[in-house]
């Protein structure tokens, strides 16, 4: 069960990176290809929309890891917790 729990943990989050980083990425992209942005600003339109897409998707991707190694670690320390006092509880029970 242990590991289980871990490994779902683990893909969820993946998930989680991934859906904000392709998010983030179609954002950026949609925004770029706004003709309101640029009747605002009257700048030059850029030649390759895609390029700042990737760069802020991957940017994005290493920001959110760094937010949910934190968070997978949170989440370790309150399984970690569970598990001790469930087996604690079993242990004083088959003591009794």
């Amino acid at each position: 069960m242990r590991n289980i729990v871990r490994v779902v943990a683990d893909f969820i989050f993946f998930l989680s990176k991934l859906l904000i980083s392709v998010g983030v990425g179609f954002a950026v992209f949609y925004l770029l290809e706004w003709n309101y942005v640029y009747e605002v600003t009257k700048g030059q339109r850029l030649h390759y929309n895609y390029v700042p897409a990737i760069i802020l998707s991957v940017a994005t991707y290493l920001v959110s890891t760094v937010f949910f190694n934190v968070y997978s670690m949170a989440v370790d320390t309150l399984f970690l917790c569970f598990q001790t006092v469930f087996y604690v509880e079993k242990s004083y029970e088959n003591t009794r």
